[in-house]
């Protein structure tokens, strides 16, 4: 009976310490204050404690706290091993301007751990600096080749670097020699509208028209964040149309297909419809009235006044509310105006655009019917006036 109470009460100890052992390990990355309550001297929790106080620092412009410092000396005696206190050295060794150091620390830890993504990125933005241009293509093929997801997730440590304007000329080398990194990088930095002036300066010739994986993130990013000049900048810029400022509308004869929306025409092919431009020019919509749905729209910027919109339709509407036009503020589901289409003919929108709409969608949306019937339309071309503030 006693040796099974030793027996109970030594998987009771093994059962305990892996529970806290697997909690520590759950939480001293995401929560290394709670890690530090269940176990204080436990290496993963210094670790991430330290670097949290390194990241912390660093946001505010000073070195590292002398708790800080604690946690890493004490890690590098648990695990001698250990690269973050020899990447924190090597950092402020390069930020006092010991390069030659900060090389020698940041490749010591290379070698300790040598499939670690954070020292080839600091030798790799050394290497690229300093202009050792090799050697930080070097490093970069090698956080391509250890990074999980091979180029694609590697991309985000060079991305960061390629930000600054005086490290460009060394990513166009980069660029020239591993042009297998030129689309990954781009894509990385066109999810911010802050990278534009970036891309642009990093993309040829052979990356920069309508169909470059990073234009519509990068397009979509500016628009989400409320600059809409700048986007439609942006798209005239890439689509090689630099008189296109002055337009109301782009393509209001449906006849350009290579420009992508939202300032050229999205067409829909979804279950409630289709659009699509006709031979030549024109615009052919085929709405089959069992569900609604947006059919043909544009983002405008009309400057806040008066407008006119006018069209001619052919062909069958199955029933007078399946199709209309409407204009409204982006962000805003209440329309300005409506414009219904209860048969083929000529029809005519006046409305009014008011301060504080800086965009607007001019969308074309078909309406589910209780009785589906196909509506087959055609629209050769649309125009768009200006009456000026006041009519």
């Amino acid at each position: 009976m006693i040796r099974r109470w030793f027996a109970l009460a030594a998987i009771l100890v093994i059962a305990i310490a892996v529970v806290r052992t697997a909690s520590v390990a759950a939480w001293s990355a995401t929560e290394p204050q709670r890690a530090q309550r269940l176990w204080a001297g436990h290496p993963e929790v210094e670790r991430n404690l330290a670097m949290a106080g390194v990241g912390e620092a660093a946001r505010a412009g000073r070195p590292a706290g002398p708790d800080t410092a604690r946690l890493l000396e004490s890690l590098a005696v648990k695990e001698p091993l250990a690269i973050e206190p020899l990447l924190v050295r090597a950092v402020a060794a390069e930020s006092a301007g010991d390069g030659a150091r900060a090389e020698q620390l940041f490749s010591i830890a290379e070698a300790r751990q040598g499939r670690a993504l954070p020292p080839h990125y600091f030798l790799a933005e050394l290497y690229l600096r300093s202009g050792r241009i090799e050697d930080g293509l070097r490093e970069v093929a090698n956080l391509s080749r250890l990074s999980p997801g091979g180029i694609t997730g590697g991309v985000q440590y060079v991305a960061q670097y390629a930000r600054d304007p005086a490290n460009w000329p060394h990513m166009r080398a980069v660029f020239r020699s591993h042009p297998d990194l030129v689309d990954p990088i781009l894509l990385s930095l066109a999810g911010d509208a802050a990278n534009t002036r970036t891309i642009l300066a990093l993309a040829d010739a052979r990356h920069r028209g309508p169909d470059a994986r990073w234009f519509r993130p990068l397009l979509d990013a500016t628009i989400a964040g409320g600059q809409y000049g700048a986007a439609r900048s942006l798209w005239a810029t890439v689509g090689g149309l630099p008189n296109a400022a002055g337009e109301l509308i782009h393509d209001p004869t449906f006849a350009d297909a290579r420009l992508p929306p939202p300032f050229n025409w999205d067409l829909a092919q979804t279950p409630a419809g289709l659009a699509e431009r006709s031979h030549g020019s024109g615009l052919h919509v085929i709405f089959y009235g069992s569900q609604g749905g947006p059919l043909v729209r544009q983002l405008l910027l009309l400057a806040p006044g008066n407008y006119r919109l006018a069209l001619r339709s052919a062909g069958e509407i199955s029933d007078p509310q399946a199709l209309s036009w409407s204009v409204r503020c982006d962000k805003s589901a209440i329309p300005l105006a409506t414009l219904a289409m209860p048969r083929p003919g000529a029809f005519e929108l006046q409305f009014t655009v008011p301060p504080g709409c800086p965009a607007q969608w001019l969308q074309l949306d078909g309406r589910a019917e209780d009785i589906s019937g196909r509506s087959d339309v055609t629209i050769g071309s649309i125009e768009l006036h200006g009456g000026g503030p006041n009519g």
